[in-house]
């Protein structure tokens, strides 16, 4: 459900809403694309995974990270997410059905059903 708590005075109104929604006049309202919280449409306040929070003079929104990243700054990507591996910066996806690797070769560890050979 959006929200997680209704006004005690009126249970038509909601009180507190779940992550990416934020609540205006006791109703539940989407955040911006990748916003996991947010005060209002263009204040986000936290980033869901593979998004970086900027701010510009009136709003604060959530910027894609590049493919395969999961946690970035402005300038390069700091976590990849399964299936990638992290080289100079960038996430660069692992070989078919692999499921951790160090290199676009070399895999640590296989996705489900499938084994190392």
């Amino acid at each position: 459900s959006l929200c997680l708590k209704c006004s005690a005075n009126n249970l038509s109104n909601c009180s507190k809403c779940s992550n990416f929604y934020f609540l205006s006049n006791g109703i539940c309202n989407a955040c911006s694309d990748g916003c996991k919280t947010c005060n209002s449409l263009l204040a986000c306040t936290e980033c869901d995974l593979g998004y970086l929070l900027v701010s510009t003079s009136n709003l604060t929104q959530c910027s894609r990270c590049s493919e395969g990243c999961s946690k970035c700054t402005t300038t390069s990507c700091s976590e990849c997410y399964h299936g990638y591996f992290k080289s100079s910066g960038t996430c660069t996806k692992c070989k078919k059905n692999c499921w951790t690797c160090i290199s676009s070769s070399d895999c640590s560890e296989c996705m489900r059903g499938f084994k190392l050979v």
